[in-house]
């Protein structure tokens, strides 16, 4: 299955009214601007209005499809099942990244900005990021 196929497979939470653009395409542009540094509402924003004709065009979208703003972006990442998207997302890395036996890994974590529930709480429950180098593969 490729990513598109996975992403469709994340349980769509919004409700139908209103509803202008696919779950599965506003999760791709999340992650794909993410990979291109564009983190955040408003930066993602500015990515689909930098690469919007490239996107669509790689896509196979109609040249007339309108792509989300940041509003839709910040409403899909505040209401989203991140544990849904990280299982389809990593459902799809694992078909792609066999790990060899020996081969060295570098790792780093992140904690989202803004991702903190409860400030005045001792234990905090935030979104994180967490990315494993290859040094073999030089792969992210």
């Amino acid at each position: 299955m490729n990513l598109i196929e996975r992403l469709k497979q994340v349980p769509e939470f919004r409700a139908a009214r209103g509803q202008r653009h696919a779950l599965w395409l506003v999760l791709l542009l999340i992650i794909l601007g993410a990979m291109m540094g564009y983190w955040g509402y408003r930066p993602l924003a500015e990515f689909v209005e930098t690469y919007g004709e490239q996107l669509r065009r790689k896509l196979n979208l109609p040249q007339d499809t309108k792509l989300p703003s940041y509003s839709t972006f910040r409403r899909v990442m505040q209401q989203l099942d991140f544990q849904a998207l990280a299982t389809a997302f990593n459902d799809w890395a694992q078909t792609y990244s066999e790990l060899e036996p020996g081969e060295w890994l570098a790792m780093d974590g992140k904690s989202i900005r803004s991702s903190v529930s409860d400030y005045s709480q001792a234990e905090q429950n935030f979104v994180s990021l967490v990315s494993l180098f290859s040094h073999q593969r030089g792969v992210v």
